[in-house]
C-alpha cells in the first residue's frame, strides 16, 4: 500500500488547487484497493486475478452549484488540468442552495477512540497454495457429499481498502478494512432435464471468522438437493417463514422508502409516518456502526458525518429516517446519515426449526427472485423459491410462485423472530415469520 501521509498531502493539494480555480468548498476522497480472486471449476483452476488500483473522487461546491468528478490518474500535471475543468464545468450548472458540506459539528472529533478491528493482517500472509487448497477442499467436499453433481465452482477472495476523506470545512478521516470470502456454486441435473443450481457464500473482515471450506460446500450441496423436484403449489394466504439469508432482499425496499431522496420526491409510503406505529411490536431494528469486525461498521459515512447508533424501528414505531445533508436541507430535517451500517433486528428465542414446527400451513422462503416494488404505495410482488410447510414439517420444495402485498401490511404481520442472526452481512437479521401472506401458484 502507498504511504498514508502521501495521500493526506495529495488531498490537501487537491483542495488547494480547486480553491485556486474558484471552488468555494471541496470534498475529496482517495481510495486505494487491492484484491485477489481465485476461481476453481471442478478440478481445474479457472481464474486467478490480482489488482491494485487508486481512485480519486472530488466534489466541487461553487456559488451554490455542485458537481461530482472522479479519476484514476494522480499525476500532478494531469490532475491539475482535471481540477481546472471540474471547477469550470460546475459554473454551468443550475443553482441549488441546498447543496453544501455538513456542519462541522457533525464530523467525528476523534476516530482513534473507537477500535472497530476491521483489519486482519494475517490475510496477507496466506500463500497462493493455501488459497488453492481452500478452493480445492470446497470442490472435493461438494462431490463427496453428492456424486450426482454436474458442476462445482468454488471461489476464494480477499481484499484490502484504505479510504482517505477530506472536507474543506474541517474534516479529515481515514478508514482501512480487509475483506475475505469463500463461496461455492453447485448444480444438478434432474430426470426431466431441469438443472437446479444453488450456492453458499460467506464474507468477513477477518479470516478466522469464516467457516471451514467444507462447511461452505456442504451447505451449497444441501441447498441444491432441497430444490430437486420443486413445483408450484396451490395459491392462497399462508404463513411465510423467511430464511435469515433471504431477509435482506425482502426488507431492503423499506430502507429505500426511508431515504431523504424518496421522502423529498414524495415517493415514499413512509412519508409522514415518523414516530408513528407502522409495524408489529416485534419490529425493532437498530443501525449499529460500532460492532467490532462487522462488515458494515464504520467511523463516518460517505459525507464524513460521524457514525452513530440509531434505532430505526422500536416495537413497530418508526423512529428515524435516513437523511443526508442535501435532503436534510430540502426537508428541513437534521442529517442522520443517508446510508446504513449494520442493521440489527432484535432476535427472538426460538430456532428456525422450532419456528417451522409451530406452523400448520406455510412456505419456508429461501430465495426471492426478481419482482417489483412501488416505493410510493408500498406495493410489492416477488418470485420465491423454498419449501411447503405442513403440520410443522417441510414436505416438498416449491418454485415458480409469487408473493404479493403491501409493506405496511407486511410489517404489521410479523408474528415471530428467530434466534439466528446472519453474521456474514451488514444485514444481521434472523429468520422472520409473517402471517396471512398472499402466495400465487397453481
Amino acid at each position: 500500500m502507498s504511504d498514508p501521509k502521501n495521500y493526506d498531502d495529495i488531498l490537501k493539494w487537491v483542495e488547494k488547487i480547486a480553491r485556486q480555480f474558484g471552488a468555494d468548498d471541496v470534498r475529496s476522497v482517495l481510495q486505494e484497493m487491492s484484491d485477489f480472486t481465485l476461481t476453481q471449476r471442478d478440478d481445474a483452476v479457472e481464474k486467478i486475478e490480482e489488482a491494485i488500483q487508486s481512485s480519486l473522487r472530488v466534489e466541487i461546491f461553487k456559488d451554490h452549484r455542485y458537481s461530482y468528478h472522479s479519476t484514476n490518474d494522480l499525476h500532478p500535471e494531469r490532475l491539475e488540468k482535471f481540477l481546472d475543468k471540474a471547477v469550470a464545468m460546475t459554473t454551468y450548472l443550475g443553482e441549488d442552495k441546498d447543496r453544501m458540506l455538513p456542519p462541522r459539528d457533525l464530523y467525528p472529533s476523534d476516530i482513534s477512540k473507537i477500535n472497530l478491528d476491521l483489519v486482519d493482517a494475517t490475510i496477507e500472509t496466506l500463500s497462493l497454495e493455501e488459497k488453492k487448497n481452500m478452493t480445492n477442499r470446497m470442490v472435493n467436499r461438494a462431490y463427496a457429499k453428492n456424486k450426482a453433481l454436474i458442476s462445482v465452482t468454488s471461489n476464494f477472495y480477499n481484499g484490502e481498502s484504505t479510504l482517505f476523506m477530506r472536507a474543506s470545512n474541517g474534516f479529515f478521516g481515514k478508514e482501512k478494512r480487509t475483506y475475505v470470502s469463500m463461496s461455492v456454486e453447485v448444480s444438478l441435473e434432474e430426470p426431466d432435464g431441469r438443472k437446479p443450481e444453488a450456492w453458499e457464500s460467506i464474507s468477513a473482515c477477518h479470516y478466522q471468522d469464516l467457516w471451514e471450506p467444507e462447511k461452505v460446500a456442504e451447505n451449497a450441496v444441501m441447498r441444491v438437493e432441497q430444490k430437486r423436484g420443486a413445483e408450484k403449489i396451490s395459491s392462497g394466504k399462508k404463513t411465510m417463514v423467511v430464511e435469515n439469508i433471504a431477509v435482506p432482499r425482502l426488507l431492503y425496499p423499506i430502507l429505500v422508502a426511508m431515504t431523504g431522496r424518496y421522502l423529498a420526491q414524495k415517493q415514499s409510503f413512509l412519508d409522514g409516518q415518523l414516530h408513528q406505529k407502522v409495524g408489529s411490536n416485534l419490529l425493532t431494528v437498530i443501525n449499529d456502526p460500532f460492532i467490532p469486525r462487522a462488515l458494515g461498521s464504520r467511523h463516518f459515512d460517505e459525507e464524513g458525518i460521524k457514525a452513530q447508533k440509531r434505532t430505526f424501528f422500536e416495537e413497530g414505531i418508526l423512529k428515524n429516517y435516513l437523511i443526508d445533508t442535501y435532503y436534510g436541507n430540502k426537508l428541513g430535517m437534521n442529517p442522520t446519515s443517508g446510508s446504513f451500517s449494520n442493521l440489527i433486528l432484535n432476535p427472538g428465542t426460538k430456532s428456525p426449526e422450532d419456528l417451522i414446527k409451530s406452523i400448520e400451513d406455510g412456505i419456508y422462503v429461501t430465495q426471492f427472485i426478481g419482482g417489483n416494488f412501488n416505493s410510493n404505495t408500498g406495493d410489492f410482488s416477488y418470485g420465491i423459491m423454498g419449501h411447503e410447510i405442513k403440520q410443522g414439517t417441510l414436505v416438498r420444495p416449491v418454485t415458480e410462485m409469487n408473493i404479493s402485498g403491501n409493506y405496511s401490511t407486511l410489517m404489521e404481520s410479523l408474528i415471530a423472530v428467530g434466534n439466528d442472526p446472519y453474521l456474514f452481512s451488514s444485514f444481521r437479521m434472523p429468520t422472520l415469520v409473517f402471517q396471512e401472506v398472499d402466495f400465487s401458484g397453481i
